[in-house]
């Protein structure tokens, strides 16, 4: 009982391990997804006048919500392929 306890705790955590090597990865695409938000934000931010602070705020926060629902899935799914049998040195 405690060997198959050890055994699936060392499983998890080979598993974590391997989420982690895609990391990098996943900080890079979010990174450039805010990236590009945050530019066409301020260029569509320009283009309105008059907008009370926290209006702008609203704007930037709309930005940054879609790209981080957007990169969710594909965050997820890369964890998900670098613990699986395929491992993650496919995908850095």
């Amino acid at each position: 009982m405690a060997a198959e306890i050890v055994e699936g705790e060392v499983k998890k955590f080979h598993r974590w391990l391997d989420e982690r090597r895609v990391v990098p990865a996943i900080a890079l695409l979010r990174q450039r997804g805010h990236a590009v938000a945050d530019a066409e934000v301020e260029r569509v931010l320009r283009r309105l006048e008059g907008l009370s602070p926290e209006d702008e705020e609203a704007v930037r926060h709309l930005g940054n919500a879609i790209v981080s629902k957007l990169l969710h899935d594909p965050t997820v799914r890369l964890k998900e392929a670098a613990a699986g049998e395929r491992g993650a040195r496919r995908y850095v």
